[in-house]
Parts: C-alpha cells; structure tokens; sequence
C-alpha cells in the first residue's frame, strides 16, 4: 500500500511539472493601450473594447491563452504609457521613422489609413496654399498632424495650428466656427462628417500603416506572435481577419470601390503628385531669383549705410583734429608774438624760455599726427590673420614694458594657459601694450600697485582683460574714455589717442571693447573679445 502511494505521489508531482509551463502561459497578464479610433479601435457604448484591431487581437490572445487588461485613454496618454513601460502592447499605431526609434511595430499592416482635410461647406478651401493663414485643428501627438506641417513646410505656408485632443473635438470646433480646418484620418472622417456637417476637401496627406506595437526592445515575442496569426488569417479569405474587416469597414462605408473609381483616384493622385512636383520646381526658381536680388538690394543697402556711418566719423575726426591741433597752433603764435616782443626789450633769458614753449607745442602737435596716422592706418596695414599664441604675446609685451613696471614697482599677475585667438599678431600686442601702460600710467599713489591680465567667458567666447588697482574710472567716463584725444587727467602723458586705437584694432578684428569700474579710487578692468576666438 505504501507503495502504491508513493508512485502515484511521484506521478502527480510529474504532471504538476510538465503542466507548471502550460499554466504560466496560461496565466500571462498583458495590458493593451485603448482609445478611440473608430471603427478600428476604440470603447463602445457598453465600455467594451471594439474595432478590427481589437477583435484580431481577442483571436490571438485566445489561442495563445493571453489574459487581455485593456487601458482607455486619449491617443496621446496611451502612446506616452507605452513608451514610459506603463503598457505591455498598443493596437493600431502608425508607422514612423522617429516612432521606430522608440516602439517596435509588427511586421504585417492590419490597415492602410491617410489624413484629409474638412473644412464647412462653401468655405473655398480646395488645396494646400488655401490654409495659408488659416486656423487649423491637429490632433496632439498624431503622425497625421506632423504629416500635414511638413507638407506645409515644403511650400512655405503657414498655418495656426490649435491642438485638440480627439478627432469628435476636431470636428466640433469646425461645426462651431473655431477653426477654418481640421485634420482627420478618411475612416474617422466618414464617420463624423455628417454627425458635424463638415465637408470633406480634395487635399489628402500622409498615407500611413497601422499596425501593433511595443516599447523598444520589449514584448518582442508578443508582435512574433501576432505577425504569425495574422499571417495565417490573411493567407485565407475566409477567416477572421476578412469577416471583421468586412463588418467594420466595408459594410459601414458603402462596400468596395468600384475599379474604375480607383483608376480614377490612381490617375488623379499622380496628376497631383506632378503639379505639387512641377509647383515646388518653379517656386525654388522664383525663390533663388527673388534671393538673389534681395541679396543684391542688401549689398547695396549696406554700402550706403556703411558710407553714412563713414561720414559721421569723418565729420567727428576733422572736428576733433581741428579743434585740438588748433590748442598747440594758438600756444606756437602766443609765444612767438611774445618773443618778438622779449627781443625789442632785449630780455634774453624771457625770450629763451618762451622759445622753449614754442618748441613743447611743436613737439606735441608732431606726436599728435603721428598718433594720427597711426590711427588712420588701422585696418588699412593689417597682416593675413592668422592664429596668435597669447601666453607668448603677454610675454612679449612684459619684456618690452620690464623697465617701467620694475622702475614703478608694479606687481603683475598673468593667468596660466590663455587661450589662442585668430588674427593679426601685430595689431592684437598694440592692444595689450596700450592697456598694459594705460594701468601703469594711471596707478597713483597705490602703495602696492598691480596689474591682472588673463580671460573668461561669456556666451561661449573668451574675453580678455587688464585689470588694475589704480585710480579707477567714474561711471559716466566709461563710453567717452574710448573717444579721440579724451583723457581724464589732462595733465597726464600722452595725447589721449591710445583707447581710440585699442578700440579701432578691435572693431577692425570685428570685435567689442569695454571698461569696468566701480568708481573712482577702486580700479578699472579693461576687457575686450574679438570676432573670432579659435
């Protein structure tokens, strides 16, 4: 007897084994994606699921002993829960490049569906320029309304686009006069245009298969499956694939078509295909003549713009150069009548010291033009631009400024590593030098007076800067200190020319060049970028 118990103990123990597989299949929980699509997918009036897509999918899951949770959602909502692995399947997706990067799609169409455009009765629209400016309502997220923008985009029309989130809000805003257009597939829009009075419009877009789909490398052997059932139903004209696609399609939409409306509809489609074709040909001629011309009125705009700007700047320079070569000339005839006068009076030593003013003024009104034309000469004597080693160009100018630096005891700080730059080498080391003796020449009576030279960015470009702890620079000073002959202290070195040209180098390399400082005693930071950092 105890014998007898084991063995059918180990024979129960054998089935529930070989049965433990059968029963997980059995037992496999998928949750499917639902919306309303009608007639191919979508929740009817009991709030069951409907439609072709979902009655293959009831077929499959049947044989293969699937346990179907369907989820309603909007269109939207449900492809987002398939993509963030909320949902294990979606019926009756359309087929995109950008959608195979996210979802895989089974490998046999269940349906072929396009987009359309309705519009209310009489409203004139009959091709794609007649939704130029016009209010046009797109489902959210739909492959039908990125269809329609990119066709749009190709004929350079532009529409408002308003974003419903079902196809009934689409047409209702079309009853109601929100819009002047909607979008919609040709199943949805044979059901709805009568219930809304909408009229459909000659333009049609964007043919697309339907088919299941499922996250990324997920579910895989879900749409094999499927892509095998299918397969077999399509294979037989009599199976269920044809029945439910007779019932929801053919027999609710006035049957087949007739062959010689669809040769009618072939011939229409390619006639339409070669008027977009031969349309988008003589537009691209008219747009490469228009451009061309609008090219040539904006060369032409710019020369005289840049003529304008010229002439104000001349007018600026000879008022300037005229009123400060005139301070010397006025020094010079003083001081010339005033000897004149020494003389008569026998005053030797008067006469020597006015001589000696005369000859100060000469000698300032020389290095007055010279600066000058050192000026005029920016932009005109400029070196093929090329790449400028600015660790090895800061290094230049130390050694050159070495003796004024010591000589003031100046501490000098320069960042490690400065980052090259693109231009003419010359004209970039006047800039610094300028900058460097305008901080040495403006220290006053810092006791431990110092220089900072290095970079930072801004907006992706590198700016350099000469900072110092001198005397500082108010406010108001900060756009006129660039202007021709201004200096702060007119008692200073120099005849105030040396900004206008750091800031005429700059502007020639197509750059900016600006101050900053918080006033008066606490220092100034020269900075400057140029058009092109390497």
């Amino acid at each position: 007897m105890n014998k007898l118990m084991k063995t059918g103990l180990y024979l129960t123990l054998l089935l529930l084994v070989l049965m433990n597989p059968l029963m997980a299949h059995a037992e496999r929980i998928i949750k499917v994606g639902l919306y309303d699509f009608k007639p191919l997918i979508f929740k009817n009036d009991k709030g069951e699921p409907s439609g072709l897509f979902i009655d293959v999918l009831n077929h499959v899951a049947g044989k293969k002993g699937w346990q179907l949770t369907y989820v309603y959602g909007t269109w939207k909502e449900t492809y987002q829960a398939l993509l963030d692995g909320q949902l294990d399947l979606v019926p009756c997706i359309g087929f995109t490049e950008a959608r195979k990067k996210q979802v895989d799609f089974s490998s046999d169409q269940i349906f072929l569906d396009w987009g359309v455009i309705y519009g209310r009765p009489g409203s004139g629209i009959e091709n794609f320029h007649d939704l130029k400016n016009k209010r046009v309502a797109v489902l959210s997220g739909s492959v039908y309304t990125e269809g329609l923008k990119q066709t749009l985009l190709q004929f350079d029309i532009a529409s408002n686009y308003v974003e419903m989130q079902s196809y009934r809000d689409i047409f209702r805003a079309i009853e109601q006069k929100e819009v002047d257009a909607g979008i919609s597939t040709n199943l949805t829009g044979l059901q709805f245009e009568k219930e809304f009075g909408a009229s459909r419009t000659p333009i049609i877009f964007t043919p697309v298969k339907l088919a299941y789909a499922v996250k990324k490398e997920r579910n895989i052997d879900l749409l094999e499956a499927l892509d095998r059932e299918v397969a077999v139903l399509k294979s037989d004209k009599k199976s269920l694939y044809y029945d439910r696609y007779d019932y929801w399609i053919t027999s609710r939409h006035g049957g087949s078509i007739p062959r010689y409306v669809q040769w009618s509809i072939a011939v229409l489609l390619v006639s339409g295909l070669f008027l977009i074709f031969w349309n988008i040909v003589l537009k691209r001629q008219v747009k490469t003549k228009t451009a061309h011309l609008e090219l040539e009125i904006t060369k032409r705009k710019h020369k005289e713009e840049d003529l304008l700007d010229k002439n104000a700047v001349l007018e600026s320079f000879t008022y300037t150069v005229s009123h400060d070569l005139k301070s010397p000339l006025i020094t010079i005839q003083s001081y010339a009548g005033m000897i004149e006068q020494d003389m008569a009076e026998g005053n030797q030593a008067r006469a020597q010291s006015d001589l000696k003013r005369i000859m100060a003024a000469a000698s300032k009104m020389t290095h007055l033009l010279d600066d000058l034309l050192r000026l005029s000469r920016v932009g005109k004597l400029m070196s093929t631009p090329a790449q400028v080693d600015m660790n090895r160009l800061v290094r230049n100018v130390m050694s050159q400024l070495a003796d004024s630096l010591e000589l003031q005891q100046i501490e000098v700080v320069v960042q490690s590593e400065l980052p090259a730059v693109h231009g003419d080498q010359r004209r970039i080391e006047e800039v610094l030098q300028n900058l460097v003796e305008n901080a040495i020449k403006y220290k006053r009576d810092q006791a431990r007076p110092s220089i900072e030279i290095g970079t930072r960015e801004e907006l992706g470009k590198h700016v350099y800067f000469v900072q110092d702890n001198g005397i500082g620079i108010d406010e108001r000073y900060h756009q006129t200190i660039f202007g021709l002959f201004n200096k702060l202290d007119a008692k200073s070195e120099g005849t105030g020319i040396g900004l206008a040209l750091v800031k005429r180098i700059i502007e020639v390399h197509g750059g900016l060049v600006w101050v900053e400082s918080e006033g008066a005693g606490k220092g100034s930071r020269f900075c400057f970028m140029l058009g092109q950092n390497l």
